[in-house]
């Protein structure tokens, strides 16, 4: 059976077990919600309407009371939009949001939940990825649940307007985000011919890859089982790419940004 464990002051060791042909997926739950009190922004805001009201632990859905976000259009972004820094990369699973209660509760409709790996304010080519897209208008002090794709993963998760009516904005209660951190989560059962691979969170080999490619870690183990001389591959957490590699001589060395998995 797959596991994983961590001891003090050491990094885990996960174990990845990879039978090809039939994928299964089966991550580690998280009842945490991770977009609580982290950094947030957004398209418009002043001194009374600010973007740390969206994920303070306050869903009172009373706008008067000041448990709300507001955002209206701007020159600039005339599709409003939230936005809040995870703080590190997650596959989110779900996003639950509060909506306002009384007339102007309508404002809350039409938008898409994305993720993004670098900050879009930061980085004008950053790429999103759809979580989920609520085409419809959320109910007065409604409380709804939307449930991403699978496999969608970022830092940067934003609540993006998709149209404006007149005296529209973004505007909302309470959103709370709920997933699994990018590393140390991932258990893989394929069934079929089996090849096992040892992960190494946050290192790579060092030395040059006899092959690249992109996609998830399920995907690069069916291809490095499927090579003959592949002794295991580094994963990008953020691009999603993998290093091929076809000697186990190179150093493993710290890197944040990937995790090697060698085969075993």
């Amino acid at each position: 059976m797959p596991y994983w464990s961590r001891s003090h002051c050491e990094l885990c060791r996960v174990i990845v077990t990879l039978w090809i042909f039939s994928l299964t997926e089966l991550l580690k739950s998280d009842a945490a919600n991770i977009a609580l009190n982290k950094f947030s922004k957004q398209s418009h805001s002043n001194d009374y309407d600010l973007p740390e009201r969206g994920n303070d632990g306050n869903s009172n859905t009373n706008y008067d009371l000041g448990s709300c976000v507001h955002g209206q259009p701007t020159g600039t972004y005339p599709l409003p939009w939230w936005q809040v820094d995870l703080e590190c990369m997650y596959y989110v699973s779900s996003v639950v949001i509060t909506n306002r209660d009384g007339q102007k509760a309508w404002r809350l409709h039409n938008f898409t939940i994305e993720l993004y790996s670098e900050d879009p304010t930061v980085h004008s080519n950053a790429v999103a990825k759809v979580c989920a897209v609520y085409p419809g208008t959320v109910a007065s002090g409604a409380r709804v649940t939307l449930t991403c794709a699978p496999g969608v993963g970022g830092r940067y998760l934003r609540l993006q307007k998709n149209s404006v009516k007149t005296d529209d904005a973004v505007q909302f209660c309470e959103l709370e985000a709920y997933g699994t951190s990018n590393k140390n989560s991932l258990t893989t059962v394929i069934s079929g011919t089996r090849s096992s691979f040892s992960g190494h969170p946050d290192q790579r080999q060092s030395g040059t890859p006899t092959r690249v490619e992109t996609g998830s870690p399920q995907f690069c183990g069916e291809v490095c089982h499927r090579m003959l001389c592949c002794t295991g591959f580094n994963f990008h957490s953020i691009e999603g790419s993998c290093q091929f590699m076809s000697n186990d001589n190179g150093e493993l060395v710290a890197n944040a940004s990937w995790n090697y998995f060698s085969r075993n």
